[in-house]
């Protein structure tokens, strides 16, 4: 082989490694691309420090029947989780022994009393303003005199002003207690290819107060980390996704 087509080979061994190269880079682009077109989509914001207005949380309290007879629930107007005010509807109710006295009655004056009562909105109202932590009573179901019928922490009068060194709103938080509940908040990629990613990552965390729209919560995060307030889809410790 002359010293000519040495160099042609060369130049081909040259273009075939050069080619072998950029589909590998392209590939390889191609491969990121696609992945990221696949990632979950999520909204993140910043916490911050500030303050919170809320009310004061006093001890649990509870609801009971004050009446000498066995009622029967009708309607329950509330659930857990409701905040209630002072006048609200809890649940109707009538008692039960009245549908036995209908049915024996023959004298029609008598029936006819008998049903204005049933028909009559026997109601029980919420005495305070506070927030049912659990509903007792069951539509259709039947307390007994003294029973529960919802418990609930009733709120102070006072609003509360405080600063705190880390709040977030409440649609980062998915609660799993009357105060406590889990963030996702989002942990920045700094791979080849990776701007713009985040893994996710979870923690458990104390509400230590909330305003209704925003809570303090008894967790400090990095300045790096914010947290997941919305996805496109249901998402998991771990996960990688980007921002929307």
């Amino acid at each position: 082989m002359d010293r000519g087509d040495d160099t042609i080979m060369n130049k081909k061994v040259r273009y075939i490694c050069i080619t072998i190269a950029v589909i590998v880079i392209s590939l390889a682009y191609s491969s990121k691309t696609i992945e990221n077109l696949t990632l979950t989509t999520v909204s993140l914001t910043a916490p911050y420090s500030g303050i919170i207005e809320s009310q004061a949380a006093i001890t649990e309290a509870a609801v009971r029947i004050r009446t000498p007879v066995k009622m029967i629930i009708e309607d329950v107007y509330i659930k857990s989780g409701d905040t209630v005010k002072s006048g609200d509807k809890v649940v109707s109710l009538y008692p039960a022994e009245i549908d036995r006295q209908l049915e024996a009655a023959e004298d029609e004056i008598v029936k006819n009393y008998l049903k204005n009562i049933i028909d009559a909105d026997y109601i029980l109202t919420a005495a305070e303003t506070g927030q049912v932590t659990e509903v007792k009573a069951n539509t259709d179901g039947t307390v007994m005199p003294d029973d529960i019928i919802y418990k609930y922490i009733p709120y102070d009068s006072k609003t509360i002003s405080q600063t705190y060194d880390t709040i977030v709103p409440l649609s980062a938080i998915t609660m799993t207690g009357n105060d406590t509940g889990i963030i996702y908040f989002a942990i920045p990629l700094t791979g080849r290819g990776e701007a713009g990613q985040y893994i996710v990552s979870t923690a458990e965390v104390k509400l230590l107060a909330a305003d209704g729209r925003n809570a303090a919560i008894d967790m400090v995060l990095r300045d790096d980390r914010q947290v997941i307030i919305s996805s496109d889809k249901p998402i998991t410790q771990g996960e990688k996704v980007k921002v929307r």
